[in-house]
């Protein structure tokens, strides 16, 4: 059996939230975390803060903009899960965004799909 932990880290959660969040990531890394949202307002301490701990991720629920979701996608694209926040997003929109916003397909597909089932192990 695969474990892991989808936390919402967008509001009311702020930076010192998210910071005991990767207290207990480092705690537990045998526990892949996934922090949803790419940390919200938060986004670019987030960021910083998932390059550093190895099972920390981030998905792309929900962004502020295109250019918060390319620059987090483009920089940690091992570290980065696919989602729709649905109902409110849309699954073809969401996907068509990564695509164009990914600097390579070889970060689209890592994205999509290839990061998701490396970590849950399929």
């Amino acid at each position: 059996m695969i474990f892991y932990k989808r936390i919402h880290v967008f509001f009311p959660l702020n930076v010192q939230d998210i910071r005991e969040i990767s207290y207990f990531a480092k705690q537990y890394s045998i526990v892949p975390v996934i922090m949803e949202h790419l940390g919200g307002s938060n986004w670019l301490e987030t960021m910083d803060i998932v390059k550093e701990i190895p099972n920390l991720y981030l998905d792309t629920l929900a962004y502020y903009s295109t250019f918060v979701l390319g620059t987090v996608v483009n920089e940690l694209p091992q570290k980065c899960i696919f989602g729709v926040d649905r109902p409110y997003g849309d699954l073809q929109l969401c996907k068509d965004t990564i695509l164009k916003i990914a600097k390579t397909l070889s970060i689209a597909d890592a994205v999509l799909g290839e990061n998701i089932s490396e970590l849950l192990h399929i």
